[in-house]
């Protein structure tokens, strides 16, 4: 798992070499010639545009050939084997791993239960790693310009969280024939990023050069690119949120009115965050909606998102300058009086919420 998380999150350049190899080795899997000719891009986007500007001599892709038609094989050879070979294939050690409850089923769903535990112990955990917060966003931010084109490509080490699975299949359960057809595929993602299959040339690309994670392991970036490639092409992110250019690296240009404007709810709650939720609160002109000794709530409807309400509040504490500064603190939605709000916040019932008031 941690082998192939590493795979799909690497920013090492394309290993041309090895990536010729890996791709004659993919397409005799698929019982294809191999390319007469390898066009090595530095991005997706620049992969694609290169597919488009030779779109007269690569028109016959053959994708499904290398791609669709290997896997299926594969997939099928492997469920079948794990489905009648089940108990000599997965040792004890092995099955305590990838299975500890199956035992108690020995039954027509053992090999079920093998195929579901292994994806959910190999797989799941790369595939969220890698596709979900990665590949999802690149492949958007590409589509978004050259559709046409990305629909021919195959993801190499972006396609980790699918090709983990079958290395654990080959590698720990020793499906080496049932896989074998994979082996160049396997072999490629390990070297290469996104690449076009053709009848008589691939295009490869190089992986991205730099890449930034929040704690959770999504795209993240305040400042700059999350994902950038070597050509200067990349994707801008804020927690795993594909976000305009201007958004991250001009904040100053957001303003009320571009919030209310934006249509996506994700991107307009980044726009919110970045804004400062209590600055946009008084400058979109929220709804006061109960006020009492403890505070003041506000409520601002939004459009496709949930109401954003906050509780004003004031600091019992005095500034130098004898003031006393207010803050806002954002509470769930279905708060309506300024005593609950603080409760809330105090994680105790209104009810029981009964401070001493200082005036």
């Amino acid at each position: 798992m941690e082998r192939w998380t590493r795979i799909g999150l690497s920013c090492e350049p394309c290993d041309v070499p090895r990536a010729t190899a890996a791709i004659a080795k993919a397409y005799r899997a698929a019982n294809l010639k191999p390319p007469q000719k390898i066009i090595v891009a530095d991005s997706p986007i620049g992969g694609a545009l290169t597919a488009y500007a030779l779109r007269d001599n690569v028109w016959d892709n053959v994708r499904d050939n290398v791609w669709d038609n290997v896997w299926a094989n594969v997939r099928d050879n492997v469920w079948a084997n794990v489905s009648a070979n089940v108990w000599d294939n997965v040792s004890a050690n092995v099955w305590d791993n990838v299975s500890a409850n199956v035992s108690a089923n020995v039954s027509a769903n053992v090999w079920a239960n093998v195929w579901a535990n292994v994806w959910d112990n190999v797989s799941a955990n790369v595939w969220a790693n890698v596709s979900a917060n990665v590949w999802d966003n690149v492949r958007d931010n590409v589509r978004d310009n050259v559709w046409a084109n990305v629909r021919n490509m195959i993801y190499g080490a972006h396609d980790s969280g699918w090709l983990s699975f079958y290395s654990y299949m080959r590698d720990v359960l020793g499906l080496e024939s049932q896989t074998e057809p994979l082996v160049g595929l396997m072999e490629l993602a390990e070297v290469c990023g996104w690449w076009a299959p053709y009848k008589h040339l691939a295009i490869i690309q190089h992986r991205h050069s730099e890449l930034h994670l929040d704690e959770r392991g999504r795209l993240h970036n305040q400042n700059d690119m999350s994902v950038r490639y070597r050509d200067g092409w990349g994707v801008y992110a804020i927690h795993g949120v594909r976000v305009p250019e201007w958004v991250v690296t001009r904040p100053a240009e957001i303003t009320a009115d571009k919030i209310e404007a934006e249509t996506n709810a994700e991107v307009r709650r980044v726009m919110i965050d970045r804004y400062g939720a209590d600055r946009y609160l008084v400058d979109s002109g929220a709804k006061q909606v109960h006020a009492d000794e403890f505070g003041v709530l506000f409520r601002k409807n939004i459009r496709g998102d949930e109401p954003l309400v906050m509780v004003k509040l004031k600091n019992s504490t005095p500034e130098p300058d004898g003031t006393f500064k207010h803050y806002f603190i954002r509470v769930p939605p279905t708060i309506q009086r300024a005593r609950e709000a603080c409760a809330w916040m105090a994680d105790v019932s209104e009810a029981e919420y009964a401070p001493e008031i200082e005036t």
